[in-house]
């Protein structure tokens, strides 16, 4: 059970089989590979479920997910579950008076 926002989630499986298989075309070896993903507001919330699938489908360890500004889309269990498991590599940086993540927890 992923514990994603539904809009987020459909937005991923909408591009993760695309983006896989060109990521696969281009890594000389996808399970060594070391990768770092970023994002902004919902591309933040793409990167971090990004990393999340890359960590448990057959690639290397994600090196680091940084994202800037982006809406919490992941349950608590699921994002206490990805920050275990990413040990120090997952960033999140927000500013508190940003009006769009203000009116997005409302």
């Amino acid at each position: 059970d992923w514990n994603v926002h539904t809009g987020f989630l459909r937005s991923f499986q909408s591009i993760w089989k695309k983006l896989d298989e060109c990521l696969r075309a281009i890594l000389p070896d996808p399970e060594t590979a070391r990768l770092v993903l970023t994002g902004h507001s919902a591309g933040g919330a793409m990167a971090s479920l990004c990393g999340w699938q890359m960590e448990t489908s057959g690639y290397g360890e994600v090196a680091g997910v940084y994202t800037f500004g982006a809406p919490r889309h992941l349950g608590r269990p699921l994002a206490r579950k990805m920050t275990n498991q990413m040990n120090g590599r997952l960033f999140r940086v927000v500013n508190k008076g940003d009006i769009v993540l203000v009116l997005l927890s409302l």
